[in-house]
């Protein structure tokens, strides 16, 4: 046998001061009688107590305390089978702040438009957690998993490319920093990347591969266009051009075991990454079936129910004494 909140069993203790305190009782009602009457007058006040009746109702209440705080500490034995349902998914948004970001061959700009595009995606979600990952040189996690999807809003409206101070893009360590993110539950975890697919370190796809070992889904949304837009270096003020580069999001996705996406304005791939994520990925959840101990406090509460309502009707008065 086991108990689910064994620290309530503490309530015990209780029963020693009150028992000793009831083992007082007949030297204090004494003590008291004598107060106001002569002491040889005593046993004939007592007549009107029965000794044993007195004893079980006093025993009885005892017991019944007893058996009521081994119910609340929910006393459980055997075993029954039980199935737990799987939870919502755990889902991380890596969202590119780099320098490329700037650039307005997607209106506002590519940032901007990864801001709505996530901040479109976060508001279909319900009973799921979201954590938020900024990258550029390097990854932060500006919010850890959480199901407060206004701080989610809040946090994604906040971005910009100042929000990393290290220039670059690493979207390797984006991917692993990711990793580190998730809980280790056995919840299904699914990673969201929108970027225009700058890789300057080239770790991404293997990075990708060993999140999918671990059981974690990658899906990458890629923004910006192929013909690109040319760009101000802030550090040398040269121009360069940057263009989208759906071949090494699509690879990661593919390594990640995902799909990859193209981000329009109109946001009709965002219902598509909906659908795919609440279908194929939730239909890879399984519930899962235990062995689990079983409930046994209603036992106890009944049998403290009985105990302290028979001692509640016992008249500890002697018959005889009581009707005359």
């Amino acid at each position: 046998m086991r108990f689910g909140h064994p620290y309530l069993l503490l309530f015990l203790l209780m029963l020693i001061p009150l028992i000793w305190g009831l083992s007082r009782l007949s030297s204090q009602r004494r003590k008291r009688f004598g107060s106001f009457a002569e002491l040889q007058f005593y046993p004939h006040y007592l007549r009107v107590l029965s000794p044993f009746y007195s004893g079980l109702r006093i025993a009885l209440l005892i017991a019944g305390f007893a058996f009521l705080v081994i119910a609340l500490a929910r006393p459980q034995w055997d075993y029954s089978p039980q199935t737990l349902e799987s939870s919502g998914i755990d889902l991380i948004c890596c969202i590119d702040v780099s320098q490329s970001m700037e650039a307005t061959d997607m209106l506002p700009s590519r940032l901007n438009r990864a801001q709505l595009q996530i901040s479109a995606f976060t508001s279909e979600l319900r009973g799921d957690r979201v954590g938020i990952i900024a990258f550029a040189g390097q990854p932060s996690l500006v919010c850890p998993l959480t199901d407060d999807y206004d701080a989610i809003q809040m946090v994604i409206g906040s971005l910009s490319t100042q929000t990393i101070g290290m220039p670059g893009t690493d979207l390797g360590a984006a991917l692993e920093l990711a990793a580190r993110a998730f809980d280790t539950g056995a919840g299904k975890k699914v990673l969201v990347v929108v970027s225009d697919g700058e890789d300057l370190e080239a770790k991404a796809i293997k990075r990708a591969s060993s999140l999918k070992d671990m059981g974690i889904s990658i899906y990458t949304m890629g923004v910006g266009s192929e013909k690109g837009a040319v760009i101000r270096n802030p550090e040398t003020g040269e121009q360069v051009l940057s263009k989208l580069d759906a071949k090494t999001l699509s690879a990661i996705a593919k390594a990640g075991g995902g799909k990859y996406y193209n981000v329009t304005p109109s946001q009709t791939e965002l219902r598509i990454l909906l659908d795919q994520i609440f279908g194929l990925e939730r239909s890879k959840q399984r519930d899962q079936s235990i062995n689990a101990m079983k409930d046994q406090f209603m036992i106890f509460l009944l049998l403290a129910f009985v105990l302290i309502s028979t001692a509640l009707i016992i008249n500890p008065s002697r018959k005889g004494e009581e009707r005359s």
